[in-house]
């Protein structure tokens, strides 16, 4: 059985008809998952890594799932993790033989103060091929991971109470280690790890000072781990590089750094930093904060995030080099909130595929999610004119599903007033009447209306479309 988060569909809200969610999963128990980090496979489909708590007298399990293109599951299993009291996976990478390098934090029972680092290699199949722990006197965790330009795997870390820089062959053995401190004075944390992409080879990092909101730097470092370069980095915050992607032709960089844009040069320099704002068809609207991005084949980008609206919602967008927002949705349900943990871009279809966790899914406790959205095909940088939506006035609200709802509109609607659920489905219809337009209003009877979250829409002979937002409960 397939199982489905409920997404609003955008499309209800009067955007065109291919912003729309095509697939939509669910995957966990009646426990807790969360995590839920996507990693596509090149033999198809992708491998899907998460937490799993089924009761707290239970250590905590590794949820792995293979998926196909679609987001169909076609087997799943769990790693046990005896003597650890807590286990998130952080990131993941893949190399060119499929295998799937996982990274973790983790604390064990007997040491229950201090994070520990794990790592985990796993074949296509789920199979796991080895593990790596380190347990230090102080916090240890991975910050960052990618697949080096000779194959390996290149992490940056905090181990054994010092910010590394480390290379890990698909044997698990460590090719180059780099211990960074900051200065003389502080060791400070190393994250944030990128190719460079001006044609000198090697990677660059985020180096910052242990006390928030002093210096940090960008350093560069050759394939075997020597820092060559040091770029300071100017302004406020820059303490957490979510996610990087290079520009064309050499022609620098754009991250997403706690919930903002920045554009950097090739030499890394600061060109403009800026905040997205969403504002919904019916005019709310509020500050998006994008974490990962993405370039996409027409030289955009396509970003993912979050927005607060009763909790923590999925933000995408698509974006130019300038930084200028091509399109944007915010994809809704009702209770708890939606964690989005990796973005990628479908090969073929150029649709946008996401994954997380919602802390109130469907099969019990938080669950793990897939979403594909289909791909913003833009000509030209200004957006396509939408729908004009307003809001149509519905009470009581909540109602019984066996009551009457009293429905009105500032102007006489035609045709039929629709309600719809959580999948877009018409669930019921009422012809408008004149009395829709009134100050009482069109009485409408929901006797066998299921308890839920739905929409009530109708139009105007201009096109106008009136919304409101329902919750029926139980009766």
């Amino acid at each position: 059985m397939r199982y489905l988060l409920f997404f609003w569909l955008a499309v209800l809200l009067g955007l065109p008809t291919n912003a729309q969610v095509r697939q939509q999963r669910v995957y966990g128990s009646a426990g807790n998952e969360e995590g839920g980090l996507l990693t596509p496979l090149s033999t198809g489909g992708y491998l899907l890594v998460g937490s799993q708590r089924v009761t707290s007298s239970v250590s905590p399990r590794l949820f792995v799932a293979r998926l196909n293109a679609v987001g169909d599951t076609i087997f799943t299993k769990r790693v046990t993790l005896p003597g650890y009291t807590f286990a998130i996976p952080q990131y993941t990478c893949v190399n060119a033989a499929n295998q799937v390098l996982v990274t973790a934090t983790t604390l064990q029972s007997s040491a229950p103060l201090n994070g520990h680092a794990l790592l985990l290699l796993f074949s296509a199949q789920g199979d796991t091929l080895w593990t790596r722990k380190t347990i230090g006197p102080t916090n240890d965790y991975y910050s960052s991971v990618l697949l080096g330009n000779d194959g390996n795997f290149v992490l940056t870390a905090s181990l054994n109470t010092f910010p590394q820089w480390m290379k890990i062959s698909a044997t698990g053995q460590v090719v180059s280690q780099t211990t960074i401190n900051y200065d003389a004075t502080d060791v400070g944390a190393v994250s944030g790890l990128f190719k460079d992409n001006s044609g000198q080879g090697g990677y660059w990092l985020l180096n910052t000072k242990g006390i928030v909101g002093n210096a940090r730097k960008f350093l560069h470092l050759t394939e075997s781990g020597v820092v060559d370069q040091s770029k300071p980095l100017y302004g406020n915050g820059y303490d957490l590089i979510n996610s990087i992607a290079p520009l064309a032709n050499n022609a620098g960089y754009i991250a997403c750094q706690d919930g903002r844009l920045v554009r950097f040069t090739a030499a890394l320099d600061t060109i403009w930093t800026k905040t997205l704002r969403y504002t919904a068809p019916n005019g709310f609207s509020g500050f998006a904060g994008p974490n990962l991005i993405q370039p996409l084949a027409d030289g955009n980008f396509v970003l993912a995030g979050g927005f607060n609206s009763f909790g923590n919602r999925v933000y995408l967008s698509k974006i130019t080099p300038t930084g200028q927002v091509l399109r944007d949705t915010v994809l809704f349900r009702t209770g708890g909130s939606e964690y989005v943990r990796s973005l990628l871009v479908a090969p073929g279809t150029s649709n946008y595929v996401f994954s997380g966790y919602a802390t109130q899914g469907p099969l019990g406790g938080a669950d793990l999610f897939l979403g594909i959205h289909a791909n913003w095909n833009v000509l030209g940088t200004t957006s396509p004119r939408q729908q004009p939506v307003r809001t149509l006035q519905a009470w009581p609200n909540p109602v019984a599903g066996s009551g009457t709802l009293q429905l009105r509109a500032d102007q006489a609607l035609i045709g039929e007033v629709l309600l719809r659920d959580a999948l877009g489905c018409v669930v019921r219809r009422w012809p408008t009447t004149r009395e829709l337009a009134t100050a009482g209003g069109q009485h409408l009877q929901l006797a066998g209306v299921p308890a839920g979250v739905y929409l009530l829409t109708g139009q105007t002979t201009d096109g106008q479309r009136y919304v409101a937002r329902l919750l029926c409960e139980q009766h």
